[in-house]
């Protein structure tokens, strides 16, 4: 009995074992997934020193290695001590992102002269030596330097090799008499608005041109025009966008500007940075400004072409005065705008399109008009001579039966009235003792004829009197 009790025991400890050891695997049991790393940092330490015997950092240099804007409000600069505490300089707040292919220095008050950054101590308290100073990033690897005892309170330098940063474990050395300075290039900050920067002409359909023809009509363009009536604007900091649907850069769509617009001044875009002619969508689209990085976009720039038939090759779509859009016929790329509509024909020689009615007038110089009488005056509208309202009247009079039209200014006959005139004169007629017996006659037998009808219908008229008499 006590052997199966033993046994017993043995077996269920047995039982446990097993599940604990199932429970231990089923523990370790993780999760693959894609490889995944994360990229390198495209922000490196070009120079540093430290001061305190390694405890503290003077200043850094930072280089963006990078094809793009880095904001550094991104970034951290952390401090590995020798006791493995770990602590993160505090920098001044500055807004602005690094451009690519620049440098950027943080130091301490005081101790370089143009830093853009100005480092406000530490986290934490540690006084410790420094061993690693790194730039991290949330989205990139960390970028190290390892210091040592050789490398405290010195001022260090990365080498560079022609075009680019070594990133050897030895890169960091001590600089030595005769080496460069610090590099610090400042941040970019997008300006606040295009400056009074203004499109002004669009040329979305250029005209066609011989091979050897290198005029800018020859490719589509747009103006651009200095509208602030006292400062010069800074074209750098600008690119022309063109699109007909969407925002998104291309090569063919971004143009840079460069160079200095004065007061007034109008520019010209018709090339690609490329050197290639620009290309504008005939059937309408959008042209306006942004930032050169693209970090603002300037709305009061945004304007939108109509779409340019065939009938408006070489025409170009442009503001007037009166800050209307229209197709004009003379194209202006280097001066103000001139607004001349298009006709529907030409006219011969001669003859001049009149605005109003579409039609050809001829033209009529003063030398082949023949002089005015004394007396009478030129009609603006007709080119004819008429009398002057108050001047004494030298023409033969109308007769009675005619009138002068003040058209022509001469005789009409009058218009016949509806009854003619009669050739004696109206006298009234009296009623004679004759006419008084005939009109007695006829009322003799108008009563003879009335009695005579009542007699031959005397039976019906009495039925009808009876008929109501019964009623």
């Amino acid at each position: 009995m006590r052997q199966t009790v033993k046994n017993a025991c043995f077996l269920v400890v047995g039982i446990f074992i097993t599940l604990s050891s199932f429970a231990s695997v089923q523990a370790l049991v993780l999760q693959a997934g894609e490889t995944k790393f994360k990229d390198v940092s495209p922000l490196i330490i070009t120079s540093l020193m430290t001061s305190g015997g390694g405890s503290d950092v003077e200043f850094v240099e930072i280089y963006n290695s990078a094809n793009s804007l880095i904001n550094m409000a991104d970034w951290r600069i952390e401090a590995l001590r020798v006791d493995s505490t770990v602590g993160q300089l505090k920098v001044a707040a500055h807004a602005g992102y690094v451009e690519p292919n620049t440098h950027v220095v943080l130091a301490k008050s005081g101790v370089v002269n143009g830093a853009t950054y100005t480092l406000d101590g530490w986290d934490n308290l540690s006084t410790q030596p420094i061993t690693e100073i790194r730039l991290t990033h949330d989205n990139f690897r960390p970028h190290s330097v390892v210091l040592d005892a050789k490398k405290y309170d010195a001022w260090l330098t990365r080498t560079y090799n022609t075009t680019s940063y070594s990133d050897a474990a030895s890169a960091m050395h001590v600089r030595t008499v005769g080496e460069r300075e610090l590099f610090d290039d400042g941040v970019y900050v997008a300006p606040e608005s295009a400056g009074g920067l203004q499109v002004v002409e669009i040329y979305p359909y250029a005209k066609d041109c011989t091979p050897f023809d290198t005029s800018v009509e020859c490719r589509d363009y747009v103006k651009i025009v200095n509208s602030n009536k006292t400062e010069p604007i800074d074209l750098s900091g600008y690119v022309l966008r063109t699109d007909s649907s969407s925002a998104t850069r291309t090569s063919s769509n971004t143009v840079n500007l460069n160079g200095t617009l004065w007061p007034g001044e109008y520019m010209t875009v018709s090339l690609t940075n490329s050197g290639t002619a620009l290309q504008l969508t005939n059937s309408g689209g959008y042209v306006w400004l942004e930032d050169t990085w693209g970090l603002a976009r300037y709305d009061e720039t945004l304007t939108h072409y109509e779409s340019a038939t065939s009938a408006m090759q070489g025409q170009a779509y442009a503001v007037a005065e009166t800050g209307e859009w229209s197709w004009t016929t003379t194209p202006e790329p280097y001066s103000a705008n001139k607004i001349t509509l298009a006709v529907d024909k030409s006219c011969p020689e001669g003859s001049v399109i009149n605005p109003v009615t579409n039609r050809c007038n001829k033209v009529t110089t003063a030398s082949s008009l023949v002089a005015c009488k004394e007396g009478q005056e030129r009609n603006a509208e007709t080119n004819r001579c008429r009398s002057v309202l108050g001047a004494t009247d030298t023409r033969k009079p109308c007769k009675d039966t005619q009138y002068r039209s003040e058209e022509t200014g001469r005789c009409r006959n009058l218009p016949a009235s509806g009854v003619p005139d009669a050739a004696f004169a109206v006298k009234p007629v009296e009623q004679t003792g004759s006419q008084f017996v005939g009109w007695w006659a006829l009322g003799g037998v108008c009563a003879m004829a009335v009695g005579y009808g009542v007699w031959e219908w005397r039976d019906e008229i009495k039925g009808v009197f009876k008929r109501i008499v019964r009623k």
